[in-house]
């Protein structure tokens, strides 16, 4: 079942790199930040966490899914004080989303974005802000799932296409 949410704004705080839509580029990227972010121990170095979710933030698209854009990988925070200086910060407005599920053990969650990306303008998506998110953290064996979010425009068509449509702040109370 296809499902757009409205989250409310956050801001994410973490480690970021430049990338691109591109099989190798973008895998190896994310291999990368995901390498750094466990080795270095960046989640213990971000203070003000909401939870121990982990956000693997898509942002600052140059041209939609053809251009270059930023990957931020961390953690929602509540509050900006006492950040260091070697992480970013990322303010995310409130938007709507499309959200779907793929699992962490495999490249699903790339094959369903690349799909998703084929078709922009029927998809609705407005490359403001993408995410995935994390529910047990990176390397948790709990779970293999990983929920994704496209940012959508919202439209009467477009709430003609999906099931079900519903507003949720799951990020404020975890």
């Amino acid at each position: 079942m296809n499902t757009i949410v409205k989250l409310g704004k956050m801001t994410i705080v973490g480690i970021t790199t430049q990338s691109e839509n591109k099989k190798g580029k973008i895998i190896d990227d994310i291999e990368t930040l995901k390498e750094r972010f466990i080795f270095e121990e960046i989640s213990a170095k971000i203070p003000n966490k909401t939870s121990n979710n982990v956000i693997l933030l898509f942002s600052d698209y140059e041209n939609g899914a053809l251009g270059k854009f930023s990957l931020t990988l961390g953690h929602r925070v509540f509050s900006t004080k006492n950040i260091p200086k070697e992480l970013t910060i990322r303010k995310v407005p409130s938007l709507y989303y499309k959200t779907f599920t793929s699992d962490k053990r495999d490249d699903s969650s790339f094959q369903k974005w690349m799909k998703l990306m084929q078709k922009p303008k029927q998809n609705n998506l407005n490359f403001k802000v993408n995410f995935d998110l994390y529910w047990d953290g990176l390397d948790s064996l709990e779970s293999s799932l990983v929920e994704n979010y496209a940012s959508v425009d919202v439209g009467e068509s477009l709430f003609e296409k999906f099931t079900k449509v519903k507003q949720t702040f799951f990020f404020l109370k975890e």
